[in-house]
């Protein structure tokens, strides 16, 4: 379910990207023409912020696109393309290290399945709670049991994520372009199926599950800069160059369900405390790949 700080995300993405190009290329391409001289009135920082030289070696703003793999063992596991954008703080006062933050989004579920064990499938019955107060917590449990146990044609498919991350590079142009993000992480798992939605959800939208401050850890590096160092311009670059920015990650996820929620509604209140201590504190490894500039 696509909720605001999710449409906010989308709107966001684009201006990060049309800057990100703005800035980092059109810049450096245009760097004698009077259209740039024009731009930056001859202000010697503006000058040093924007347009890189031979000896810059990071970006103002930085941009990856990426596609993340985790194992289908994993309970409401992540995956699917999303991208990361972010502005590099240290290159207000430095050319040489990337220190800044970055947001990391997936902005629609697409088509991830999740795969519920017998095991999982069998303690979640075990411990649900069918008796609820209200007749919409009535319909909230339903829909989360036939969920977990596809009845009716209900099912788990997709995920929607953003990080909120520390990014840290201190040679974005050589030895790897080795760069390490650390941060949290808040998650979506909507369910489908032909189920009322009256009271619980707008415009009709499926109801999901949440988790919330989970903490999360990646490891980029770009394998072209092991053999070569130095910017790569992205203007006038033919398309058997894309290898130079291609990117591969190495992802960790601190899965944990003490503070998830079901359609806003706590999960302990479908199901007994015991299932979500025994479904939490889990470590998740996945692999990522992808483009990036930075």
């Amino acid at each position: 379910m696509l909720n605001f700080k999710q449409n906010i995300s989308s709107y966001l993405a684009i201006m990060f990207l049309v800057l990100n190009t703005w800035c980092i290329q059109k810049f450096s391409a245009q760097e004698n023409e009077n259209e740039l001289e024009d731009l930056i009135s001859g202000n010697k920082y503006l000058n040093y912020l924007l347009i890189p030289d031979s000896s810059a070696s990071s970006s103002l703003l930085f941009f990856q696109a990426r596609y993340l793999f985790m194992p289908k063992s994993n309970v409401l596991r992540w995956g699917g393309m999303h991208y990361n954008f972010g502005i590099n703080i240290s290159r207000f006062f430095s050319k040489k290290i990337l220190l800044g933050i970055s947001w990391n989004a997936k902005i629609f579920p697409g088509l991830t399945k999740q795969y519920f064990s017998q095991d999982f499938i069998n303690d979640f019955n075990y411990y649900y709670n069918a008796s609820q107060p209200n007749s919409n917590d009535s319909l909230r449990a339903d829909i989360l049991y036939k969920g977990i146990n596809g009845l009716n044609n209900y099912r788990f498919r997709g995920s929607a994520f953003d990080n909120l991350f520390i990014s840290f590079s201190p040679f974005p142009q050589k030895y790897g372009g080795i760069m390490l993000q650390f941060g949290t992480s808040s998650s979506y798992f909507p369910i489908y199926g032909k189920y009322p939605t009256e009271g619980l959800t707008k415009d009709n939208d499926p109801v999901d599950v949440y988790l919330a401050k989970d903490y999360c850890f990646e490891l980029n590096f770009k394998p072209y800069k092991f053999f070569s160092s130095g910017r790569e311009e992205l203007i006038g670059q033919s398309w058997k160059g894309f290898y130079k920015y291609l990117i591969i990650c190495f992802y960790y996820q601190k899965f944990n369900l003490q503070n998830a929620t079901f359609n806003q509604q706590s999960l302990t209140r479908f199901v007994d405390q015991k299932f979500i201590d025994k479904y939490s504190s889990k470590n998740y490894f996945g692999f990522k790949i992808g483009y990036g500039l930075y």
